[in-house]
């Protein structure tokens, strides 16, 4: 995944990327906005949301300077098959910033993983979902607020746990 990004950049001639997964379909692009305007106020090689906000609304900053020296340095495989690893892990090379703008959201899984998230994400949708407008975090809270009973349909989930995977079988990479 390191690899494609930085090959993505580079051949499109980009400073930097916005990483958004496709499996978060409930991406705020309030938030996204905020991330992004938070990365070109300094001069970050990593900017992204942090603390505690919902699994689903991720999205980070990239500058293809940091890409390409994650490329370069990565050993680990978890290094090399997620994006922000390296950068995040080596502080001392990189300048990372983050967003906190959400508390106590953290249990909160608003990704597209596995059948029970589908299950969450089709009532988000069923009961949001309007063809004039966009619906937003604060929306998605309200309803959860009127419907509590939804946070416990996909509840036992662990977050990241791709990536818990990956760090759990690590290696060294080989090109």
């Amino acid at each position: 995944m390191l690899d494609r990004y930085y090959q993505t950049a580079t051949q499109f001639d980009a400073s930097a990327v916005v990483r958004i997964t496709a499996d978060c379909p409930v991406i705020d692009p309030v938030v996204v906005d905020a991330v992004i305007t938070g990365f070109l106020s300094g001069n970050y090689d990593l900017f992204g949301l942090d603390g505690e906000f919902p699994d689903g609304l991720d999205c980070t900053v990239f500058s293809l300077s940091a890409l390409k020296k994650a490329r370069l340095n990565a050993k680990l495989k978890s290094e090399r098959e997620h994006v922000g690893p390296y950068i995040e892990n080596n502080p001392q090379l990189f300048n990372n910033g983050s967003l906190k703008i959400f508390k106590g959201l953290q249990l909160h899984r608003w990704t597209l993983d596995e059948p029970e998230d589908y299950l969450l994400l089709t009532e988000i949708f069923e009961t949001l979902h309007n063809p004039d407008s966009l619906f937003l975090t604060h929306d998605i809270l309200k309803l959860l607020q009127i419907r509590p009973e939804l946070l416990s349909i996909n509840h036992k989930i662990v977050r990241n746990e791709g990536y818990l995977k990956s760090i759990k079988n690590d290696g060294v990479f080989n090109d």
